[in-house]
């Protein structure tokens, strides 16, 4: 049953208001958030310069450009320096007390090369500027896929109120500015998703496998549509038909350009994790603790994918468990200050915002979660918003650190708020009797 909030025309003081949350939430990023973070990461002799646009996608432009014009690997030493000394102003010196931390390796499987050619001739001055367009695109159209596929009841209005919010959310911006490929693969999630839904499974699956550009974004879900498919094979098969021959492709392809990439790219991951942070959960809870949280969280995933396998596109149980391998997702696999990996929360904040099982509705535990989650949802808006507000009066905030990344404290608790949320209904939900197969 919907929900009458979101199936009816909001009023007109929504849309205001949604415009005001919205505007302070960029201006607080420009003006705030963006100038604290450089002055933090960028080594001293270039501290003052502006914030890099584009500064993901760049790696992928130069590792590109490195392959095809000059047959340098992309994962090579050469072209980490070059991208060091693009982003930094010189390459990274570890015995320099105070250079950063961040290699910016080229840390994307091989194919990834083959989205980013038809632009490797160009300057990447004309790269980033176009591709800012793009991504704004792709955080916009992300946003729609995913309530055609999981909220498809929603008013126009409330659309409109929702891109607003979704656009201007931490994640999104972090992930337009620095062009970070999780918008894409995350649109990509979505398309695929409603694909499933209106049984154009083949179109699907070959967006699946484009998405394995970021392989740790998709290994969750790849395994629940795996036992999605194989519950139900001869209906369900094309997508793993799509899957397979457009990986193989890109596999292949990959493969003639570069015969020995597996082995660079996996000496770059182990490199990777050496100067990243962890992911959120080892990070927030400790190494041991971390990694025992996630371990059951994943095979809690695995556990009620199986189970959840029988359900068609469209029922409750498959959105819900949709949205909760991409929520867990986020906490187990990308690195903890990977911010922009968080617009793969959206799915659970959707599906949140509709009626819960009655057996959960009426915990007094899923009551008060629910309050602590809204919370954590506005405060970045709410909070950005005021600082705005105060900074008229107060110019000196500005240069705040505490200002500036006031409106993020709640980045790093709102995953694991969400996945309580929806395990929660998964747990109503899985006490209810199966579907059998036909």
């Amino acid at each position: 049953m919907p929900s009458t909030l979101v199936t009816t025309r909001p009023p007109l003081w929504m849309f205001a208001a949604t415009i005001l949350l919205a505007t302070g939430m960029v201006w607080h990023y420009v003006k705030y958030f963006l100038p604290q973070v450089t002055a933090r990461q960028h080594t001293e002799s270039v501290v003052g310069q502006r914030p890099y646009l584009g500064i993901d996608l760049y790696q992928c432009w130069i590792g590109t450009r490195a392959l095809f014009h000059s047959r340098v690997s992309p994962y090579s030493d050469e072209v980490t320096r070059q991208t060091q000394t693009e982003l930094y102003g010189r390459p990274i010196d570890h015995t320099r007390p105070g250079d950063p931390k961040d290699e910016h390796r080229f840390p994307y499987p091989l194919y990834m090369v083959f989205l980013m050619a038809p632009f490797a001739a160009l300057p990447f001055e004309a790269v980033r500027v176009g591709a800012l367009v793009v991504w704004v695109v792709l955080a916009l159209a992300g946003f729609a896929l995913w309530v055609k596929s999981l909220a498809p009841e929603w008013h126009a209005g409330w659309v409109v109120i929702g891109e607003l919010f979704a656009i201007t959310s931490y994640s999104a911006l972090e992930a337009i500015f620095a062009e970070q490929l999780a918008l894409l693969v995350a649109m990509l999630l979505a398309a695929a998703m409603l694909a499933i839904r209106r049984g154009d499974l083949r179109f699907a699956g070959l967006a699946l496998a484009i998405a394995t550009i970021k392989p740790q974004l998709v290994l969750l879900l790849t395994i629940y549509l795996l036992f999605w498919t194989l519950a139900e094979w001869r209906r369900r098969k094309r997508l793993a038909y799509g899957s397979i021959a457009m990986l193989a492709l890109l596999l292949l392809g990959a493969q003639i350009t570069l015969p020995d990439w597996p082995l660079q790219w996996f000496r770059t991951m182990v490199a990777y994790r050496s100067y990243t942070f962890p992911p959120l959960a080892t990070y927030l809870l400790g190494p041991f603790a971390g990694k025992v949280i996630a371990f059951v969280l994943i095979t809690t995933t695995v556990w009620l994918s199986w189970r959840f396998r029988r359900f068609e596109p469209g029922s409750r149980e498959f959105s819900h468990l949709v949205a909760a391998t991409l929520a867990v997702t986020v906490v187990v696999f990308p690195s903890a200050d990977a911010v922009y990996d968080h617009v793969l929360l959206l799915p659970a904040v959707l599906i949140l915002l509709q009626p819960a099982p009655v057996v959960t509705s009426r915990s007094l535990i899923a009551k008060a979660l629910a309050i602590l989650t809204v919370a954590a949802v506005v405060w970045p808006w709410l909070s950005a918003s005021a600082i705005v507000a105060l900074g008229w009066w107060r110019t000196d905030i500005a240069r705040s650190e505490f200002f500036s990344l006031l409106p993020i404290r709640t980045a790093a608790s709102l995953p694991f708020a969400l996945i309580a949320l929806v395990g929660l209904r998964l747990r109503a939900m899985h006490s209810q009797p199966q579907p059998t197969l036909s």
